[in-house]
């Protein structure tokens, strides 16, 4: 199936809130089995970090590829996910 960017814009601000309505009340210590050595909270600061490096690109039309910092980056645990990006907030991005 074929999605316009309109439609593949509402997709991806649809599956953040998906994915932000699975973390309320989760143990963020629980460990992730597809990422070994990592915890939910570190999974969930990887994904808020994807959607702010996206965000960022596309707000400041950046012709070269930013640093991937907050995509690498998965912090020492003391993030509140749900705060800070576990919330389809990054990934509802207007200018796309």
């Amino acid at each position: 199936m074929t999605m316009n960017h309109d439609s593949l814009c509402d997709r991806l601000v649809e599956q953040a809130g998906l994915f932000a309505a699975h973390l309320e009340g989760a143990d963020l210590a629980l460990p992730v089995a597809a990422c070994p050595g990592w915890t939910l909270r570190n999974l969930v600061r990887h994904v808020a970090g994807g959607h702010r490096w996206a965000e960022e690109t596309v707000r400041t039309r950046s012709a070269e590829p930013l640093p991937a910092g907050l995509l690498r980056d998965v912090g020492d645990g003391s993030l509140d996910p749900v705060a800070a990006g576990g919330s389809d907030e990054g990934a509802a991005l207007g200018a796309w």
